[in-house]
């Protein structure tokens, strides 16, 4: 086939850019090219950005009385009214009109792929002001504060561990007996030693001394409390709890695109699925394709948002024939957008890398049988 002369300026531009990049990477100097077919194609295709809206609730409990805004619904030890509350915060966040209109201008004032690195994955888009707030008592201390000391059992008063609670203690110096025996020893008129068991009076009462810790009562005041009473710790000492439910709209994130250009040509179908996989958004897309229009679609019912966007942008097709040491090739060629994004190379890096390995498989050869030599 012989080559063509095209004079679309898109398709030029393309097949000069096609050649400067064979001659950068390929690193030959004898390699011959030549276009033997060339197709410019428009192409369309939209992207959908999909937001799907996700009420979601949370539930917080803290110890004591948490204090409300003007927006808070207040509800006091009534866990009946407080479902309902929070049933109808959930309706709310739903329905409103005007939390779903608020949501709808925040995501059409976002940048076209913001959330592209997040997809699939779910953001905050709305936190609802109002929050049920039910403060209810403590059950364990009867909203007092206040609890029974496990220490006394709310006596207020402790046996004395040191005597057990009877105010005497056994004599350490007699062992409790009252007494004490010692033995003495001396010389007989004989000269020898003889031993003498001597019964010694004790200075405790009957083996017994009064209780050092006590002082004689057998008991003393407890410690850990304050007339019995200690501060429930269930509750910090406040008498309450409160929980806190609050609700808001988070967003599902999903972008999907879809070919507009209803080819029949199944490789002209597959360009813009094949760029948008290729480019994965580092780039921005009006770079390189045309913004045809812009809509928002809306279903109230599922709590969905889409905003459509329908581009348009100039492609190039052609078939080049590589000639190289002899042997030619035939390879496909696609460039994409305004940018002449380059979507496939054919098989020219292939042929070039093949050669590459031959050469060094053969200077491989040699150096092998040069050091086979020496």
């Amino acid at each position: 086939m012989s080559q063509v002369t095209y004079h679309d300026e898109y398709s030029e531009d393309a097949i000069c850019k096609f050649r400067e990049f064979v001659n950068h990477a390929t690193r030959h100097n004898n390699l011959k090219l030549e276009i033997t077919d060339i197709k410019s194609i428009q192409i369309s295709f939209e992207v959908n950005e999909i937001f799907d809206l996700v009420v979601a609730s949370e539930e917080e409990k803290f110890k004591g009385v948490v204090s409300g805004s003007r927006n808070d619904l207040l509800i006091e030890n009534d866990d009946h009214e407080y479902k309902i509350a929070c049933s109808r915060l959930v309706h709310q966040q739903s329905t409103d009109h005007d939390i779903y209109q608020e949501c709808r201008n925040t995501i059409a004032g976002f940048e076209f792929g913001k959330f592209y690195r997040q997809k699939d994955k779910r953001f905050l888009i709305h936190s609802n002001q109002t929050r049920v707030i039910h403060h209810f008592g403590c059950p364990d201390c009867s909203q007092s504060g206040m609890g029974s000391c496990p220490s006394c059992r709310s006596t207020g008063i402790l046996t004395c561990n040191a005597c057990g609670g009877h105010g005497e203690i056994s004599c350490s110096h007699c062992s409790g007996a009252g007494y004490r025996i010692e033995v003495h020893s001396h010389r007989d008129g004989d000269g020898h030693y003889r031993h003498e068991e001597v019964v010694l009076g004790c200075t405790c009462t009957n083996g017994s001394n009064r209780c050092s810790s006590c002082g004689g009562s057998g008991e003393h005041e407890c410690r850990s409390c304050d007339e019995g009473y200690v501060e429930c710790h269930h509750c910090d000492a406040t008498g309450w709890f409160s929980k806190v439910y609050k609700v808001s709209l988070w967003a599902d994130y999903t972008i999907r695109s879809s070919d507009t250009t209803y080819s029949d040509d199944a490789k002209v179908s597959s360009l813009s699925e094949d760029f948008l996989k290729a480019l994965d958004y580092k780039e921005p897309l009006e770079d390189h394709a045309n913004l045809l229009y812009k809509e928002t679609l809306e279903d109230r019912e599922n709590l969905q948002i889409q905003i459509r966007r329908h581009f348009f942008a100039p492609s190039s097709m052609f078939v080049s024939n590589l000639e190289f040491e002899g042997q030619k090739w035939e390879s496909s060629i696609a460039f994409f957008g305004q940018e002449h994004y380059l979507l496939d190379a054919g098989c020219i890096l292939d042929i070039v890398l093949k050669k590459d390995i031959e050469q060094l498989a053969k200077l491989t050869g040699r150096l092998s049988s040069i050091f086979e030599s020496l």
